[in-house]
């Protein structure tokens, strides 16, 4: 029970860390300008392989918020395109922003509280740095937060880049980014590899079971076991022979090797992991970054007990047969 329940909430952990970064993240200490951006646009529709490659363009900054009650500080992450890319927020009530659209705001639970005392907050009018909003959405956060929608001529930091397709993430947005003429001035984040070594761990609790479950399974077969059992067992594995390579098809390309033998592949995936967590240290941290953190470290403590609870069952089942034995 206890391996079932930490499992569960790494798997939860897990999820919310890949909800934090969709994919490609573009980071500059310098905005970016709104011509930049527009030819970014131009080169998304023109290069090969990115057609299916969406940015979210968004900044963030620190400020004063006021209603008409209270003023206090907060964290305004003022974008354009689909708001999750930019921040993994629980919606509670209302809407976030849509894309382009000026004026209008999602805040925290965290911020309604301290600005009007309550949750009760859609349709209230809100300043922030001498900017006027109207707040149509609530979501869920202890930070005083603020989900702003802007016009693509404001002029932002950071790009997010999410979407499938087939082409390499990180050479292709090189790519754009060259073609917009704001190469130089960006730091490029893919965090996939460590999300990836991550999620790997979270998931080890399960292939644990299911190595000691097949332990079991395979010492009843050696004392002798119903037929029907056998052939239960002989037809899941080939089904599952079947389903697998469908299964790895569903890959992006640019995950899995030309071929499984290729160890400079293998042999390149540690150093990637590495250089990622690097540059993520590296960076300015704003408020995706912090909450990654944060799930990142509830995703290590959970994994952990879940796997030595998988661990601790799998030598109690191996001690359990050597006894039968």
């Amino acid at each position: 029970m206890a391996c079932a329940v930490s499992w569960g909430i790494a798997v939860w952990f897990a999820g919310r860390l890949w909800a934090a970064y969709p994919l490609v993240s573009v980071r500059s200490d310098v905005p970016v300008t709104g011509r930049q951006l527009e030819a970014l646009r131009s080169a998304l529709r023109q290069e090969d392989g990115a057609s299916a490659l969406v940015p979210a363009f968004w900044s963030q900054a620190e400020g004063s918020a006021e209603s008409r009650w209270e003023t206090c500080g907060i964290t305004a992450i003022l974008y354009c395109g689909e708001y999750d890319a930019v921040y993994p927020a629980v919606l509670l009530e209302g809407r976030f922003p849509a894309a382009q659209e000026n004026g209008k705001c999602a805040v925290s639970t965290a911020a309604a509280w301290q600005l009007w005392g309550s949750e009760d907050v859609l349709g209230q009018e809100l300043e922030i740095e001498g900017d006027i909003y109207r707040v149509c959405g609530l979501f869920r956060s202890s930070a005083s937060l603020a989900l702003c929608g802007e016009s693509l001529d404001h002029g932002f930091s950071n790009i997010e880049f999410w979407g499938g397709y087939a082409a390499p993430p990180v050479e292709t947005v090189q790519q754009l980014l060259r073609a917009a003429g704001i190469a130089q001035q960006v730091t490029l984040y893919f965090p996939f590899p460590w999300m990836a070594a991550l999620t790997a761990y979270a998931l080890c609790p399960a292939g644990l079971v299911l190595l000691a479950a097949a332990r079991t399974l395979g010492g009843r077969v050696r004392r002798g076991c119903p037929k029907e059992t056998c052939w239960f067992v002989l037809g899941g594995a080939f089904l599952l022979a079947l389903v697998l390579p469908a299964l790895l098809r569903l890959l992006p390309p640019w995950i899995t090797p030309a071929r499984w033998s290729d160890f400079s592949y293998w042999g390149g995936l540690l150093p990637a992991v590495g250089k990622a967590i690097e540059t993520g240290f590296s960076l300015n941290p704003c408020a995706k970054d912090v909450l990654a953190k944060w799930n990142t470290l509830g995703l290590l403590i959970a994994a952990t007990l879940a796997n030595a609870a998988a661990g601790k069952l799998m030598l109690s089942r191996q001690q359990k047969n050597s006894t039968n034995l």
